[in-house]
């Protein structure tokens, strides 16, 4: 028989075939990008922002949940390529906020090797190969673990194609830093497994050989998997640093505690090797974590929790698994499938979801049940109220529990993949039932009837039923756009099943051909919900432009002006900058225009911005600007909605130019201005009183601590071009003797700035640029100290004469993690070759 041939042929037939059916699976998501050359990017949000939807034609709006790819991760990828042409490291930004630290945002992923695509690649392709990339690593790392769980080959590739295809991949899927996570995660669960496998294998050898001590013949033959292990988790930290702390916390809950039901009295043993994985994992991604660790401890997140967490499922999220639709809203017609924008988070496939209690009841393995509790205990973070978690450490800091079920899509997954080998026929495939101890099993059934029992009792308590807040109505209203398709997966994947049970002793080849009935199901059930919430296009053809337009820039303009590497189209606004060389900063004095960071891919620095982190000083400083008195901290943006409350900071921060939508209300807040030009995107103002980047001041006040300070710098009447403002002591000044001329910048980088200063009297250089603690500075080619003035800029001591000032930024963090992530390749490499020579390792695909 053809199964019964495949399942004795090598394992190297079976990864194969599987590698095919992965291969293809991934095509089906990323044919457009991948055979049609489409970038992987929801560029048809641009259309519809300002100022672009005043000059492009409204285009359909495929997804609008994904709008961070283009007001975050494009834009900083685009930077980050330029840097790295122009010989620098990614380290600082300075086209947002007036300046902050690119490489230590904990969602940069820039130093992941995967990101080598972005460098070798044309950027607009980069995006989909780079997302190809990781969904095929998704898809053959599960394989590859399914087997060391003892997965026969159609239950593995179930497990394989229900990880690829559930709501978290394919909801991040597009995402750079978040995919390579969701792909390395099964691979280092894969790695613990069959170290874990391969252990007791050993133990039981030396056991029956009478051989009481084996630690030299561990150490050659379970190291490479613990070597494994510590890489999977190093990419994790040095993509994304919250999602790895799940990747981590999943990996080392499970080792721990498949570990204590399969041989308790070693716990000790596994705990040892869990924390060398993990320092080798840490030592490798110490270039990426030190940095992000200590902007975390100076950002805008420190100390918060209440904007900081969220995203909590609750109770009605609980249906999603079931009914993923229910939060859509249509908003236009996807190639197939039903409309939505709503993530899909937890949604694994109504008939995967069927085969996991099945594979539950009918295993008896340690990894079985210690997949149970992952899938318990994570999906119940991902559903607990904020209120509560914000009350845990660590756990209060990640921005949306949601993200837990990223774990417990991978555990319900696998657990799938168990409930078909379960129902296949036993003469097929190697049982995965053992004759041990009961404990594991008991522990999966009270894990599962507790999450019945419990995630239940959420369900009816959030109802309310009988009660005269009772939401049985919305919830009805909710679940209806999915009942019809839910319906058709669920008969005939009822039909499946009962066509596997029956037929599993009397005719195997029959329940063989029922199972694969049941992964095209599973497949085709994904691919209905998940596909739709892709999005990619084409530029050239996306952005058509108004004949406005057209007629102000010239006739085929924006067409010629998108590139490989530029895939925002050119607008009245880029035209503009293009034509006011110099070194300024842009606002918008309207909320949305001109959203923070979309600029930057013209060159524009701009006062406002929107990263994950960010120094909390500017938060406070943006705060007071805008005449707030509380801290607020957590929040991702700075808008600065009414900057008008202190003018004189547009002034200090070298604001040049202003923004106003047609027809603003808000343009009579800014007197003053001279109007540039008034078009079909808007108003566009010069600020003739904006200071130029670096400016000399003479004298200087000391106040006691940094709220006094902006109290005074957005007091009325203050003049931050004759003043600077201090928490430390300030260096002697003298009134200057004659005119001076200003600063003259010679050069300007993200990493360093040069300019060349003459000054009559003792005075202190302002550069209108956030300070760091990290930016040093020279004066004539002998260190000087960088003071921090007016809160936020950097400030050096002049003496009197012509100077040459220097600044670069050298962040310390990065250095130590860089000197330790390259003692981390060294450690690795040299565990690498420790492998060399060593045949006696075993296989757990045959165990």
């Amino acid at each position: 028989m053809f199964f019964r041939f495949i399942n004795h042929r090598e394992r190297v037939l079976s990864y194969a075939i599987a590698s095919i059916v992965i291969v293809l699976a991934a095509l089906a998501v990323l044919w457009r990008p991948i055979m049609h050359g489409e970038v992987f990017l929801p560029l048809e949000l641009l259309a519809h922002m300002p100022p672009w939807s005043y000059s492009y034609e409204r285009t359909p709006l495929h997804n609008t949940i994904n709008s961070d790819l283009i007001l975050e991760y494009y834009p900083r990828r685009r930077l980050a390529l330029q840097m790295f042409r122009a010989g620098e490291l990614p380290l600082w930004n300075p086209y947002v906020m007036a300046g902050m630290p690119l490489l230590a945002d904990g969602y940069s992923a820039l130093l992941y090797p995967g990101g080598l695509l972005f460098l070798l690649l044309p950027l607009d392709r980069a995006f989909g190969w780079y997302a190809l990339l990781h969904l095929l690593l998704a898809g053959i790392g599960t394989f590859w673990a399914a087997r060391g769980f003892g997965l026969r080959l159609l239950p593995a590739l179930l497990a394989a194609v229900t990880y690829m295809g559930c709501g978290f991949t394919l909801s991040w899927l597009a995402f750079p830093d978040f995919s390579p996570v969701i792909a390395w995660l099964p691979v280092a669960l894969g790695a613990v497994e069959r170290y874990e496998r391969a252990v007791a294998a050993h133990w039981q050898a030396a056991a029956r050989a009478g051989v009481p001590n084996q630690q030299h013949f561990w150490r050659r033959a379970q190291f490479g998997y613990a070597l494994l292990a510590a890489v999977a988790l190093a990419c994790c930290v040095l993509c994304q640093l919250q999602l790895a702390f799940i990747a981590g916390s999943t990996v080392a809950g499970y080792w721990l505690l498949r570990r204590s039901l399969a041989a308790p009295r070693r716990l000790g043993g596994a705990a040892e090797t869990l924390a060398g994985v993990a320092a080798l994992a840490l030592l490798l991604s110490a270039a990426q974590w030190l940095p992000t660790g200590a902007l975390v401890s100076q950002s805008q997140r420190a100390g918060s929790t209440d904007q900081v967490i969220g995203g909590s499922l609750g109770a009605a999220g609980l249906l999603k698994f079931v009914a993923p639709a229910m939060f859509g809203r249509p908003v236009g017609t996807p190639t197939w499938g039903p409309p939505t924008v709503d993530q899909l988070y937890p949604y694994v496939g109504l008939l995967a979801l069927a085969l996991v209690p099945i594979g539950v009841w009918r295993t008896r393995t340690p990894a079985a049940a210690a997949l149970t509790v992952v899938a318990v205990g994570t999906l119940a973070l991902a559903i607990a109220p904020t209120a509560l978690v914000s009350g845990i450490p660590l756990l209060n800091q990640l921005p949306a529990v949601y993200r837990w079920t990223m774990a417990t899509s991978l555990a319900l997954a696998l657990l799938a993949g168990f409930g078909l080998q379960a129902l296949l026929p036993t003469a097929e495939t190697q049982p995965i039932e053992t004759r041990g101890s009961p404990w594991p099993r008991r522990v999966a059934w009270a894990s599962g009837l507790l999450a019945l029992v419990g995630f239940g009792a959420v369900l009816l308590g959030d109802l309310q039923l009988l009660t005269p807040a009772s939401k049985y109505g919305q919830y009805i209203t909710l679940l209806r756009p999915s009942v019809r398709a839910s319906l058709v997966f669920v008969g005939a994947g009822t039909l499946a099943l009962g066509l596997l049970v029956l037929s599993r002793r009397r005719a195997p080849w029959f329940a063989q051909s029922a199972g694969v009935i049941v992964l095209l199901l599973v497949a085709a059930d994904l691919a209905w919900y998940g596909l739709p919430f892709q999005s990619s296009a084409d530029p050239q053809t996306l952005f058509r432009p108004t004949a406005d337009l057209e007629a102000a820039l010239g006739a085929g303009t924006a067409r010629n002006a998108l590139s490989a590497e530029l895939l925002y189209p050119p607008t009245r606004t880029s035209a503009l900058l293009a034509r006011s060389p110099g070194l300024y900063r842009i606002f918008a004095g309207d909320y949305p225009s001109h959203q923070p960071n979309t600029m930057s891919v013209f060159g524009a620095q701009d006062v406002r911005g929107y990263a994950s982190l960010f120094p909390r000083t500017y938060l406070r400083f943006a705060r007071r600007w805008e005449g707030k008195t509380s801290d607020a901290a957590g929040w991702s943006q700075v808008y600065l909605t009414n900057a008008h409350r202190s003018r004189a900071l547009l002034d200090l921060m070298n604001v040049q130019y202003i923004f106003f939508n047609p027809n603003s209300e808000n343009e009579r807040l800014y007197p003053g201005l001279e109007l540039v030009e008034r078009t079909d995107e808007g108003s566009v103002y010069r600020n003739p009183s904006a200071l130029p980047r670096a400016f000399l001041v003479h004298q200087a006040e000391q106040l006691a601590n940094d709220e006094e300070l902006l109290r005074r710098l957005t007091a009325p009447g203050f003049q931050p071009g004759q003043t600077a403002l201090m928490t430390a002591a300030p260096p002697t000044l003298a009134p200057p003797t004659q005119a001076e001329p200003l600063p003259i910048m010679t050069r300007y980088t993200a990493l360093r700035v040069e300019i060349q200063v003459r000054a009559s009297s003792p005075a202190l250089l302002v550069l209108s640029d956030t300070y760091d603690s990290s930016w040093q500075a020279t004066l004539d080619g002998i260190p000087t100290p960088v003071y921090t003035v007016n809160s936020v800029l950097r400030g050096v001591a002049i003496p009197a004469g012509e100077h040459r000032v220097v600044f670069r930024y050298r962040p310390l963090p990065f250095y130590i993690g860089a000197a330790l992530s390259i003692c981390g390749i060294v450690v690795l490499l040299g565990g690498v070759v420790s492998l060399r020579g060593d045949t006696t390792r075993t296989s757990p695909d045959h165990m």
